[in-house]
């Protein structure tokens, strides 16, 4: 076999390859080891378990009334979260967000479990229609096989 057979034939195979390792998912930072993911629903049942650990949660920001009038707003209308003792801005209403803080006890009024926000970040709400993992391979496999078939059309006519 020729080298230009042998080159013809790998070089799709490593695009492919390629392709599918660059679309795989990375982790994007380190400090992200440090909170516990937990469920928003799963750490509203468990909130005595949490307490004084780092957690991560998503949930949609909700503002409710509620006896305690500590809390600065609520996930999913179930956790309590205050961001004001960070220094942090109120997320906008029905917004889907991810929290990163500590489950703390307040004594006020008999005493209630929340969450106490060092960050919070908007989450994306939809999903694009095609995943990055199944597009971009197959853009390029076509975009390959456009060029092969526009060179082997060119070859025959020249």
């Amino acid at each position: 076999m020729s080298q230009k057979k042998y080159l013809c034939l790998c070089f799709p195979v490593f695009l492919l390859v390629l392709s599918l390792t660059a679309s795989l998912p990375t982790r994007v930072s380190a400090n992200s080891d440090r909170y516990k993911e937990v469920d928003v629903s799963y750490l509203a049942a468990h909130m005595k378990d949490f307490c004084g650990q780092e957690v991560r949660t998503t949930g949609t920001v909700r503002f409710m009334v509620s006896f305690y009038m500590y809390e600065d707003f609520w996930l999913d209308g179930v956790v309590p979260v205050v961001v004001r003792f960070a220094g942090l801005p109120n997320p906008p209403v029905n917004s889907s967000v991810g929290v990163c803080g500590i489950i703390e006890y307040c004594t006020i009024e008999g005493g209630f479990f929340y969450l106490n926000a060092h960050s919070w970040t908007y989450v994306a709400t939809t999903m694009p229609e095609f995943q990055s993992f199944v597009f971009l391979p197959l853009l390029m496999l076509a975009t390959l096989l456009a060029v092969i078939v526009y060179k082997k059309v060119n070859r025959q006519s020249g």
